[in-house]
């Protein structure tokens, strides 16, 4: 399952925040990101969205997902910009 990988990824770095919304309890936060697919992970930086990814990804992608963001690069394989 995603959530635990993400989770993990981020307790390890410890350079960035995770926010875990329900879109069914959140529609119109759902609606202003454009979310029709789940799982939907979005890293923000100063309150913009700047990558994204949808469904599964293997613990490594996951973990460079969360290194790239926290280090401000480009998101890598694991992700697609925002």
């Amino acid at each position: 399952m995603l959530g635990p990988l993400l989770s993990k990824a981020v307790e390890k770095d410890g350079r960035v925040n995770l926010a875990k919304i329900n879109v069914d309890e959140n529609l119109d936060l759902a609606g202003d990101y454009k979310i029709s697919s789940l799982p939907t992970v979005m890293a923000f930086r100063d309150g913009e969205p700047v990558a994204a990814f949808i469904g599964m990804r293997p613990p490594a992608a996951i973990s460079e997902f969360v290194k790239d963001i926290a280090e401000g690069n480009e998101v890598g394989s694991a992700g697609r910009s925002a």
